[in-house]
């Protein structure tokens, strides 16, 4: 009797999740100029077995539109996959959202960004974060730009259950004045900064120092995660700023 019962608790214990996964953005976004924007992730499984992949939850770009999770499903040894986030939500070519999954065993995870048009291609790759960003911490982005034909928009996204308040000033300047986001519950917003107090050098030279903070000091009170977005006015290239947690 026992040993029916040690059987049946294999057969229905859960799939114990070893690793998580938070991709930042995602989604395909077109326009009336023959222009696109795209995300997509990539997944290798680099062991012998399958590895089982969930979703854990989808957080689209406000206003929400309908997003469903997708069953677990398994990654077979030695392959890779092309998980899209957007295609969990109604509106597919018309949706930008985060989403978090995890995995019974690590996994490679790339994600390539994507902005095209008529004449050419900008192709780069995003950091797939192993967390979120802790609360009440301050959390540096770096070599952003605004001003001198460059625009920034940070990348917010408010995994909790609550609004979130994200607050963002001057790198390494305490009295810099400071900026409110409010980021609505379970969503990714994308917002453009403010202040021209936020700019860099267009070229900086290594043997002479520099003495400019080109970077923002963010904080918010529940856990998050910010990235930004720094965009030429002319071309509308693109490059990415990832987040570092400053020492405390």
């Amino acid at each position: 009797m026992k040993a029916s019962l040690c059987i049946l608790g294999l057969l229905f214990a859960p799939v114990v999740h070893a690793e998580t996964y938070i991709v930042p953005v995602d989604g395909v976004v077109e326009s009336l100029f023959r222009t696109s924007w795209s995300a997509f992730l990539h997944i290798t499984n680099p062991h012998d077995t399958a590895v089982r992949v969930h979703v854990d939850a989808v957080f689209p770009r406000a206003p929400q539109p309908r997003c469903v999770v997708t069953p677990d499903f398994d990654l077979p040894g030695h392959s890779t996959t092309l998980l899209i986030g957007s295609s969990f939500c109604e509106d597919y070519f018309n949706t930008l959202e985060a989403f978090q999954f995890t995995t019974s065993e690590s996994v490679i995870p790339v994600l390539d960004v994507r902005w095209s048009d008529a004449f050419k291609t900008n192709l780069q790759s995003v950091p797939v974060a192993n967390s979120w960003l802790p609360a009440n911490r301050a959390i540096a982005v770096t070599r952003i730009q605004n001003a001198g034909g460059t625009r920034t928009n940070l990348l917010l996204v408010n995994p909790n259950a609550t609004p979130l308040e994200v607050r963002y000033r001057k790198l390494f300047d305490p009295m810099a004045g400071e900026y409110l986001v409010v980021v609505p519950p379970q969503t990714l917003l994308l917002q453009p900064i403010l202040g021209s107090e936020f700019a860099c050098p267009e070229v900086f030279i290594p043997e002479i120092p520099v003495d400019v903070t080109c970077g923002l000091s963010v904080r918010a009170n529940q856990t998050f995660y910010v990235g930004a977005s720094v965009i030429a006015n002319e071309t509308n290239d693109a490059i990415f700023r990832p987040p570092s947690v400053l020492p405390e």
